[in-house]
């Protein structure tokens, strides 16, 4: 299975000009590249080879491969107003709020913002998004009409909800033989 953790990330780009610089040198070192008759730059990929246009963008990936974008893929994409600059604000934005959850001692508001940031840095698994299913076929996702009781007040996952929601209306749950304790 795939997780998160296989999938990988861009460590650095570099925007192609057509000028053969030095800083362009040192991004493709370990690339296998060449350049063709013409004098244009040539990437040699397991896909094949790609012939990148002056404005288009170089990126370099976790796992060593380049690839390129053209300028419109790359801004939409890549820029401070693409998907990538908005994950990076959200990401930033949850790391602030969840250090200052932390700073306040708000332990249930600080997990949530853990799991937040788990699905900004691309998890998928809803165990670790703090995202449970009911346990019971007779329960329900729907969120409850009437103010919490205090038993479930806290519930960080719709187990724990669930598992409150019960106590709270039965109250021989934990103690089924009616045993004073």
């Amino acid at each position: 299975m795939t997780t998160h953790h296989d999938t990988p990330t861009i460590t650095s780009t570099h925007p192609y000009t057509d000028n053969h610089t030095a800083q362009l040198t040192t991004f493709l070192a370990d690339t296998p590249h060449h350049f063709d008759g013409d004098g244009d730059l040539v990437i040699d990929t397991p896909d094949g080879e790609i012939h990148p246009r002056p404005g288009a963008w170089l990126i370099r990936w976790t796992d060593g491969e380049v690839t390129v974008a053209s300028p419109r893929t790359a801004h939409r994409t890549y820029g401070p107003q693409g998907l990538a600059g908005r994950l990076r604000a959200a990401q930033l934005t949850a790391a602030h709020w969840h250090q200052a959850a932390i700073n306040r001692g708000w332990a249930q508001t600080a997990h949530a913002l853990t799991c937040v940031l788990a699905a900004l840095d691309g998890e998928t698994d809803p165990n670790q998004l703090g995202l449970d299913q009911p346990d019971d076929s007779t329960e329900t996702t729907d969120k409850p009409e009437q103010a919490p009781h205090e038993q479930y007040r806290y519930a960080t996952t719709w187990s724990e909800y669930h598992a409150g929601r019960r106590a709270a209306l039965d109250p021989d749950h934990d103690n089924p033989k009616g045993q004073t304790t």
